[in-house]
């Protein structure tokens, strides 16, 4: 994010940690028990000049109030956008697979990230 931003960063920290169940859970496909892990939540800082310019916060667990993807800005204007339900990982891998097929044909070969590969559509 930050090389597309144009930021160099100074350094990145990241912490990863398992979210805990605090009591027992059952869905109509899995049991989880008090003490056992229901999820994962991992945050990610991106600092500049020892100001933390980005941070990414990733939380994906079983037994969340409430599901959401949302995206904040700060700046002039400040932005914030948020997607109620969140977008299911497996449709998005498979709609992005799909939508980049027309700009990785045009890429030329070697590693490449998706700032390389300009933006994704598969519609002409």
């Amino acid at each position: 994010m930050a090389n597309s931003l144009g930021i160099q960063l100074d350094r990145v920290t990241e912490d990863l940690q398992p979210v805990i169940s605090e009591n027992n859970i059952q869905t109509k496909d899995i049991q989880i028990e008090k003490g056992n892990a229901r999820g994962v939540e991992q945050i990610a800082y991106g600092y500049k000049n020892g100001t933390c310019k980005i941070k990414m916060h990733f939380k994906a667990a079983i037994g969340e109030p409430r599901s959401f993807d949302k995206i904040t800005i700060k700046g002039t204007p400040s932005f914030s956008s948020e997607i109620d339900g969140g977008v299911n990982g497996d449709i998005a891998t498979c709609a992005i697979s799909i939508n980049c097929i027309k700009s990785i044909l045009r890429t030329p070969a070697g590693l490449q990230t998706m700032a390389d590969i300009g933006v994704p559509g598969y519609i002409n």
